[in-house]
Parts: C-alpha cells; structure tokens; sequence
C-alpha cells in the first residue's frame, strides 16, 4: 500500500497496476494531512482461501478484503 491510499502490484518491468483505494482519491493524497480522507494502508497479506484476494489493514479505515474481482470489504474499522 501507499501512502495515497492506494494498493498496488508492482510488475517485474517496472509497472505500476492500481488495484484499489482505501479512501478516496482528492488532490493532496499522500501527505499526511489528509490520510484519513485518502487511506494509509499499511500491509497486505495473501487470503487463505479464496484465490487472488488479500488482507489489508488501513491505518483509518480499519481491517480489509481485497477480493479478486477488485471489490473492497471493510472487516472491522474500530475496535470498541
């Protein structure tokens, strides 16, 4: 993940391929005062059972599936 927000896959040519946004997309992303708006996904990891779809977590938006048709699942956003 960046620190736009987005989640990505870097191909072995140099590619860059945006695979989802945690937040929204607005100017400025990527700076620190609005990565509550834009996302800060902080890791992924490979799911164990369903093929091409990851966890994520979000420094904002909390624990996520990115599942392989593209879609994003928020699991939890806070913890009470």
């Amino acid at each position: 993940g960046l620190a736009d927000g987005r989640i990505v896959r870097l191909e072995p040519d140099g590619t860059v391929t945006t695979l989802a946004r945690t937040g929204k997309d607005v100017d400025g992303c990527g700076t620190t005062k609005l990565e509550r708006v834009c996302g800060r996904p902080l890791g992924i990891r490979s799911h164990p059972t369903e093929s091409g779809a990851f966890y994520g977590i979000d420094a904002y938006k909390g624990l996520l599936v990115l599942h392989s048709d593209g879609s994003l699942e928020t699991l939890f956003s806070r913890a009470d």
